[in-house]
């Protein structure tokens, strides 16, 4: 199971501070970690650079600005959305999976909607 490492400090000094803090995301994922060793599984903290940026399919960059809600990769033709997008590549960094498929030589796996064990 993987989820973004993300600063929680230097969130908490933007307009999204009131959001990180309501939502105790640190405690969030304690509470994570904890549930995750129960159920036999690790949490992964993984670096989210380029997590929507890059194209799950084919390892392209596809650049967006923030509100950009849509994944449409003109090279491989993927469409998602952009959460959904992101949370595939969280998940390939997650366990170790080639999120560049085109430079690694190698096909991807068909797209999952859900994480698994």
């Amino acid at each position: 199971m993987g989820y973004e490492a993300l600063n929680i400090k230097g969130i908490a000094r933007t307009k999204l501070a009131k959001s990180a803090y309501d939502a105790g995301w640190g405690q969030f994922l304690r509470i994570l970690a904890v549930k995750a060793e129960r159920a036999g599984l690790r949490a992964i903290a993984v670096n989210p650079n380029g997590s929507s940026q890059n194209c799950s399919r084919c390892g392209q960059r596809v650049p967006k600005a923030v509100q950009d809600r849509w994944h449409s990769c003109s090279h491989c033709g993927l469409e998602l959305g952009r959460d959904h997008h992101a949370a595939i590549n969280i998940k390939y960094r997650a366990v170790g999976h080639p999120v560049l498929f085109a430079s690694a030589g190698r096909s991807p796996q068909a797209q999952e909607t859900s994480f698994s064990r």
